[in-house]
């Protein structure tokens, strides 16, 4: 890239971001100088470990630990161009970059359409620019280096800025922050900033029941003590029970689940691909800065329930199934990927949070109740399905693991950064994921027919055929749909005999696709199909399945490959004998229910 260094004001935006990028970096070094750095301080924000490190401290020493969030009015938008400029000289840039930003950052004007002069601009950083928020840190270094009193501390991530004071009472809390307060203010109006004292906040964090509220104050303005404080996207409680956070992050996803559902219809609607894309979504939400907050956070049912019950929602829209599916059977593979919303906002900063959150079975079920509901529109599954079967049929491990697993990944890229790389530490953490799933899943008492289908959880997970989920294959890996035992449970059939065979038996799932004597024909193609005279449950699980991986022939990939060949051609003709099947019973179904509605109307008197 040609650069003319003695003409500044010849430079565009882009050679600008280039100059500054180069220069911060690797130019440092060439030039004999150290290259411009963020403090550590600013660094460990993006980790969340700051605000739960000083609060561990406080409370093995039985001391109160005090976060005050401030709250800088307009902070992008009023750092004055001359105290960037001035920073700039002390950190000893080179002087044609100093001139090129100065250039930048000078002769520049807002034209507002009702104004007919315009108005000169003196401060700000450019956003949206990877220039913005180098300018930014330089400026604000001088905040982080600002001197605190003994048992304060100063931790900031971009422009939230929190002040942490840890003290024995309420009184020596006082003493301590009071000051810290007014000196980061000093600091603010020295710089040209402001600090909106009405919107700052703050938070007691201890075990103690019995404390004095440390009465805070800026500039003679009380700063308010709350329950919970929100920073950094984590809801920070007084116990650090992180229940607050798993509720947020519960409502956040099921609102993501409720707009993501609307996407995917139960019949039509997008492929499988997609549908998981969209699970995505409630994923990402649900498990933000999980290894903060989901150790401690997954050990209570109820946030883990919280989020499984989103996560189930998604995973029945993923399978197509009946809402009755479970959230273990629900969470399945397209309908799962658009569904991420949800978890993001559910798992946002886990690492922070979910430790002591996860130790309630409240904050659990939040959790899961809300992944409950994405699992569901993954596998377009019924409402009624269990939270267990919608994970396992949607491939979706519930909430809960997911969250621990971001905390035990988050710590050992700390301790073991020397011996591991992260993707060796996320695949091994992944697959102690899978392990705790497959307990869970052996010991559920939910989803019994789908747990009769599908007892190895591994078989599943790592399956040999390819099985696309439809909304008729989720009701009869689910048990969940038109047969009239389960009509007949939802009040809405009068009995749950099977009206097609006339022998007497309970319209099961079990029996529509095994005994009736109404689908012989059908089941007699399938048959054939598979070379087997009659087949049971485990033929079934054969077919969803594939063969046992363990089984195949190593030495013969030849022999392999015809073996594969010949399982996905049974699971292909199993799937459309479900289709014909379970099709034809829902218009049987309908047009009952229809000649009812006609008899029980009266008739007309003319």
């Amino acid at each position: 890239m040609s650069i003319h260094l003695t003409v500044p004001s010849r430079y565009r935006q882009k050679k600008v971001r280039f100059a500054a990028k180069s220069t911060f970096g690797q130019r440092g070094r060439r030039l004999g100088r150290e290259p411009v750095r963020l403090p550590s301080r600013e660094i460990d924000r993006r980790r969340h470990r700051a605000v739960l490190e000083t609060a561990r401290a406080a409370a093995r020493e039985r001391d109160l630990c005090v976060v005050v969030s401030l709250d800088v009015r307009n902070a992008f938008n009023t750092a004055p161009w001359e105290r960037i400029d001035a920073v700039l000289g002390k950190k000893r840039i080179p002087g044609y970059l100093s001139g090129i930003l100065r250039s930048y950052l000078s002769d520049r004007s807002l034209l507002v359409p009702t104004i007919s002069e315009p108005r000169p601009v003196t401060c700000g950083v450019p956003q949206e620019s990877v220039l913005g928020p180098v300018l930014w840190n330089v400026f604000y270094d001088g905040l982080l280096e600002t001197r605190m009193p003994a048992g304060a501390r100063l931790v900031a991530f971009a422009d939230d800025v929190a002040v942490l004071g840890t003290a024995n009472s309420g009184a020596l809390l006082e003493e301590i922050l009071n000051p810290a307060l007014e000196a980061v203010a000093g600091w603010m109006a020295s710089n040209g900033l402001e600090l909106a004292v009405h919107k700052s906040e703050a938070v007691v964090l201890s075990g103690r029941r019995k404390f004095v509220m440390p009465a805070l104050e800026i500039g003679g303005q009380r700063i308010e003590a709350k329950d919970s404080l929100r920073y950094l996207g984590v809801t920070l409680d007084r116990r650090m029970t992180f229940a607050p956070h798993t509720a947020r992050a519960a409502l956040a996803a099921a609102g993501s689940a409720r707009a993501i559902s609307r996407l995917m219809p139960n019949v039509g609607g997008p492929g499988w691909s997609k549908r998981r894309l969209l699970s995505s979504v409630v994923q990402s939400k649900a498990l933000y800065a999980a290894p903060v907050w989901a150790p401690k956070a997954m050990l209570a049912a109820k946030n883990r329930d919280a989020l499984c019950r989103e996560q189930r929602r998604v995973a029945l829209r993923i399978i197509r199934a009946y809402r009755t599916v479970s959230d273990a059977a629900a969470c399945w593979s397209k309908r799962r990927l658009l569904s991420s919303v949800v978890q993001s906002k559910a798992l946002y900063a886990a690492p922070v949070w979910a430790p002591k959150v996860m130790l309630a079975a409240k904050n659990r079920d939040a959790l899961c109740r809300e992944q409950r509901r994405v699992a569901l529109r993954i596998i377009r599954a019924y409402r009624t399905v269990s939270d267990a079967a919608a994970c396992v049929l949607a491939e979706w491990p519930p909430m809960d693991l997911l969250a621990l697993e971001r905390c035990r990944v988050a710590s050992a890229c700390r301790e073991e950064r020397e011996t591991r790389t992260r993707l060796e530490v996320k695949k091994a953490e992944a697959a102690a994921t899978i392990a705790a799933w497959k307990e869970r899943w052996r010991t559920c008492t939910k989803a019994e027919w789908t747990r009769r289908l599908i007892p190895d959880l591994g078989r599943w997970l790592g399956r040999t055929v390819v099985v696309r989920l439809t909304f008729h294959l989720t009701q009869a890996l689910t048990g969940h749909g038109c047969f009239q035992d389960y009509l007949h449970r939802r009040g809405r059939a009068a009995t749950p005999l099977c009206l097609l065979c006339g022998v007497g038996a309970e319209d099961t799932v079990e029996h529509t696709l095994l005994e009736c004597a109404f689908w012989e024909q059908e089941r007699s193609v399938l048959a054939r199909s598979a070379r087997v005279g009659t087949f049971g449950v485990a033929d079934m699980t054969e077919m969803v399945c594939g063969p046992d991986p363990a089984l195949l022939p190593e030495d013969d990939p030849g022999r392999t490959k015809r073996i594969l060949a010949a399982a996905q051609s049974v699971t292909d003709a199993f799937q459309t004998f479900v289709e014909a099947a379970l099709g034809r019973k829902e218009v049987l179904e309908r047009d009952r229910q229809r000649a009812e509605r006609r008899r029980r109307r009266p008739e007309r008197v003319f």
